[in-house]
């Protein structure tokens, strides 16, 4: 009896809760840029992260995140003339429940291994 009432709550629990779901981070291919030369290290790396975020926009908003960008890195070159010139790169990454309907360009994500890219 007790195995026949196991039986049944198990069948009705697993016909109710349906298929099963999970996030999957999803990432596009690389995205480079550079910002302006500022004469502030820090107005620099803002204007290279404004650059990186609006290129990585055109996957979706989900995609603008920086602090889920596969292999991300923000460098920044002090130039001769006092001024600074930051480089933003990065894979930009979306986080989906529904992993058949991704953007365009976008694959599920490999280990972080970034493109040789000519650094400024």
């Amino acid at each position: 009896m007790r195995l026949w009432l196991f039986l049944a709550m198990s069948a009705l629990l697993s016909s109710a809760v349906g298929p099963a779901s999970a996030a999957v981070r999803r990432c596009g291919d690389i995205v480079v840029t550079a910002g302006e030369d500022r004469v502030s290290e820090a107005n620099a790396k803002k204007k290279a992260m404004a650059a990186w975020i609006e290129k990585a926009a055109k996957l979706g908003p989900a995609y603008t995140a920086w602090q889920i960008a596969a292999g991300h890195q923000l460098s920044c070159l002090k130039l001769p003339d006092g001024t600074y010139r930051c480089q933003a790169i990065g894979r930009p990454c979306g986080i989906t429940n529904v992993p058949d309907r991704l953007p365009p360009g976008t694959v599920p994500q490999a280990p972080a291994v970034p493109k040789k890219e000519q650094r400024i």
